[in-house]
């Protein structure tokens, strides 16, 4: 997969996520943007931007890729 199709994959994840989650879902966030940078071997870092109440902000996650299964993963807060 290419770094573009990763972060598409990110991004769409990440939205349902958002969007199901019980603690998160009242907040009506919004994924705006992924970047996926290469770490090495099948470990990526990704940047991603979140839009809240008409702000923007960043956050890092991990991401793993086997195959075609993406796995990311973010920091608490």
């Amino acid at each position: 997969m290419s770094t573009e199709e990763i972060g598409k994959t990110v991004k769409a994840s990440m939205q349902e996520t958002l969007n199901s989650d019980q603690n998160l879902s009242e907040y009506e966030l919004k994924v705006d943007n992924v970047q996926v940078f290469k770490q090495g071997g099948n470990t990526y870092k990704g940047l991603v931007n979140i839009i809240y109440k008409g702000s923007s902000h960043n956050v890092t996650v991990e991401v793993i890729v086997n195959g075609k299964n993406v796995l990311w993963e973010a920091a608490p807060g």
